[in-house]
């Protein structure tokens, strides 16, 4: 057990239980990725499983509105906690084959849901409803807003540029909204009555997400716009979820010590001994290490089940610079010495500072070689094999390109224009790259035979089939140890403020995969601060992952973090299966 879980425990907040194990469906009888929502068609999956259907966690939460809470001590496995208008109920989990979606069972919260199936469609039509009030209230905190229906109704709630937008299926009339409202954060309501549906826009003078519940008799939708949390993080600020055998997800709102400020961090808790589970390096393109794509997509490219963003790259080449070792090959090599984390498939880890050194050894003499499978150029003789892709694509101006086959030099090319020219890198050899070192071309000549001496520090990264190098390091044996000039990094990437990726073990051997977010006063955190939470939560060793705006989370069709991340290379995936064969 962590140290996080083994204190929320502590605490009272999460109870020890048994972990759901892994269900995979054997027999489904049909299933589709479409749903019909009371005529109107949704991109959504679901399943037909012993009589019963199932649907897509995410969709329950974003077409019906269905709050998925926090487990609860002696929780029935293979049970999600779920609330939607109601007391809360336990709905039935399952996994399709391979297991990158959670199902859950479609709930029966009215006996008058018809639900039927079309082609690959399932059909939904729930019962007719009518808004009855819409009410306002300032809080000590900040706003309430309150909407009353006379039944349940599926509703999907959206953020806008100005505020919220809420669509309810259900009948209103503008009426309901036309007392004026100004909170200290609503500024104003408008109700608009659609054919099939209601449109409640709530435009707010700070970017705000509300709070949000449901409750019956009456049945009511309430959210709450709050300025400020409390003073210190309490109870309710932290949520734990196992969402399948060797993952549980956390979210909780974290204060750093002797600072008034606080961080939004979500959290994957994972199990690499747990049987069935592994950790794979993944990158936008299967068949080489050009091209970038957002976290989602590239997950679900991989049929992962979670993952996050992992190392730098270059956004104008969409060329890693950072290392990248799958199953024992480099497909990218380390440019710098900058911190690293490797694993193998026992649930071994490593975090530490990774340098990696090659040579070219000729007959009489030895040349450095500057990159492995590099989009980070520096004068030198950089190296390409096959792991970087079918072919390399010349990056500066007046680049020999000198090809190695069964460790002899057979061919020499002088190269024009960056982008100009484009090599098949052998299969049985490599390409090396002379850039801005002409006096080199002599002493490579066709028929020399050659041969790469390698080596990295420390010597124990060597043992470790997957790796991955970003940075810098933030912890290390529970200590800061926060150094970016050491890792070549610059002062102003030092002092800046960003979303933040990192990725840390536990003192019971598992790996958070943890993204830091903005304060509620819209605040980013720092390098420092987010080593800081970090060591707070009892992380062993942590290693920062490339932040911004390409911090992301995923998790089961969905991020967690924030609705989307800017294209990246590569990332880390989390598998409830073999990942396939890239």
């Amino acid at each position: 057990m962590s140290f996080l879980l083994s204190s929320l425990i502590t605490l009272g907040i999460f109870q020890q239980q048994t972990v759901p194990e892994l269900q995979i469906t054997s027999q489904v009888v049909n299933q589709g990725s479409s749903i019909q929502l009371n005529g109107q068609p949704w991109a959504g999956r679901w399943l037909r499983q012993g009589g019963q259907f199932f649907v897509e966690e995410n969709w329950a939460t974003n077409a019906l509105g269905i709050s998925f809470l926090p487990d609860q001590p002696n929780q029935p496995n293979n049970r999600q906690r779920a609330k939607w208008f109601s007391s809360p109920q336990f709905l039935p989990v399952t996994f399709a084959t391979p297991a990158n979606y959670r199902y859950v069972a479609l709930p029966n919260f009215s006996p008058n849901w018809r639900v039927s199936v079309r082609g690959d469609t399932l059909q939904i039509v729930t019962p007719p409803a009518k808004l009855v009030a819409v009410r306002s209230s300032k809080q000590a905190w900040g706003d309430r807003l309150v909407v009353e229906l006379d039944s349940p109704a599926p509703f999907q709630i959206q953020r806008s540029a100005n505020g919220t937008v809420l669509v309810f299926h259900a009948g209103g009339s503008a009426e309901l909204a036309r007392q004026q409202f100004s909170g200290m954060v609503v500024s104003s309501l408008r109700l608009q009555p659609q054919s099939t549906s209601t449109v409640l826009a709530i435009d707010t003078n700070s970017a705000i997400t509300p709070q949000l519940d449901t409750l019956s008799n009456p049945y009511r939708l309430v959210l709450d716009y709050r300025i400020s949390p409390p003073s210190a993080p309490s109870r309710s600020d932290v949520t734990v979820k196992v969402w399948a055998s060797g993952i549980a997800v956390i979210d909780q709102t974290i204060a750093i010590p002797n600072s008034p400020e606080q961080f939004r961090l979500h959290a994957l808790e994972v199990d690499l001994k747990q049987v069935g589970l592994v950790m794979r390096p993944m990158w936008s393109n299967p068949v080489g290490m050009f091209g970038t794509s957002p976290l989602k997509a590239m997950a679900q490219l991989w049929q992962a089940t979670a993952a996050i963003n992992a190392g730098f790259f270059n956004r104008d080449r969409r060329l890693p610079v950072g290392a990248i070792r799958s199953e024992g090959q480099w497909l990218a090599g380390p440019a710098l010495t900058r911190g690293a984390i490797a694993w193998n498939d026992k649930g071994a880890v490593l975090i530490d500072r990774l340098s990696y050194t090659e040579q070219l050894e000729l007959p009489t003499s030895q040349v450095a070689i500057t990159n492995l499978n590099s989009g980070y150029v520096q004068r030198g003789v950089a190296r390409y094999t096959s792991g970087w892709g079918e072919s390399y694509l010349t990056m500066t101006d007046n680049e020999i390109l000198v090809l190695v086959q069964n460790n002899q030099i057979t061919g020499q090319f002088q190269a024009a224009q960056a982008g100009q020219s484009q090599i098949p890198i052998p299969k049985d050899g490599y390409l090396l790259v002379l850039r801005g070192v002409p006096e080199l071309v002599n002493s490579l000549a066709i028929g020399t035979p050659v041969s790469i001496k390698s080596g990295v520090s420390p010597a124990s990264f060597e043992q470790y089939p997957h790796i991955i190098g970003a940075g810098p390091l933030l912890l290390k044996n529970s200590q800061i140890v926060l150094n970016p000039a050491q890792e070549s990094f610059s002062p102003a990437f030092a002092e800046q403020r960003a979303v933040r990726s990192a990725i840390a073990t536990t003192k019971a051997g598992k790996i958070w995969l943890v993204t830091v977010n903005a304060s509620a006063q819209n605040t980013l955190p720092t390098l420092s601060q987010t080593a800081q939470v970090l060591q707070q939560l009892g992380a062993v060793d942590a290693l920062n992952l490339d932040g911004g705006s390409s911090a992301g989370l995923y998790l089961g069709g969905n991020l967690l973090n924030r609705e989307n991340t800017s294209a990246i290379h590569n990332a880390i995936g989390i598998f409830l299966h073999s990942p396939a064969s890239r």
